[in-house]
């Protein structure tokens, strides 16, 4: 967890804490003083319910967010292997009831290996980054573009057949291309 999402975490806790306390609060302050005490009890259980409300809307955040680190790559910002499977599953279903055409277009990265050990990792990740920036420029909005693994990228394209795929294809491979034309080892995808 990072130093946000822990932040995130104790500020929940603290709201469900408050919570509890305006609710005791309210519950003995009935009790003690009678009828003045049951306005202030009202508006303290008020208060606790607007917590508790504050508290549910920080959980289903940080779900969303723990949801979405799950399924996205960290380096990339593109879908993950897990993401793309369920991405995938889900285009599937809606093809096959709608009788559209589904494309998986996948690629891997040629010379990969050379440029992590010519120039290291931290230039393999920005090739990787920079990979990532091209297949999600050259992809539809609604298009899914995912990095299966260390080096292979996948564009799911629903409502696209056999053609529209190998220009999506084309179009990737040749502005990743002309990307990494003057880098040593000049890298391709194929």
């Amino acid at each position: 967890m990072n130093a946000v999402a822990a932040r995130r975490a104790a500020l929940a806790r603290t709201l469900a804490l408050g919570c509890a306390a305006l609710a005791l609060l309210g519950l003995a302050a009935a009790a003690l003083l009678g009828p003045v005490a049951l306005a202030l009890s009202g508006v303290a259980g008020a208060l606790g319910a607007l917590c508790v409300l504050a508290h549910d809307h920080f959980r289903r955040r940080e779900l969303a967010l723990l949801t979405d680190r799950a399924r996205r790559d960290p380096l990339t910002g593109l879908l993950n292997r897990r993401g793309f499977e369920e991405a995938f599953d889900a285009e599937l279903e809606r093809a096959r009831r709608s009788g559209s055409s589904l494309s998986v277009v996948v690629g891997d990265l040629d010379r990969f290996k050379r440029v992590n050990d010519a120039l290291g990792h931290p230039a393999g990740d920005a090739a990787l980054v920079r990979s990532a920036r091209i297949l999600t420029s050259g992809k539809r909005r609604f298009d899914s573009a995912a990095r299966i693994g260390g080096d292979e990228f996948a564009l799911l394209a629903a409502d696209s057949d056999d053609h529209g795929a190998y220009v999506l294809a084309e179009r990737v491979r040749g502005v990743l291309h002309d990307e990494f034309a003057s880098d040593r080892p000049a890298l391709t995808i194929s």
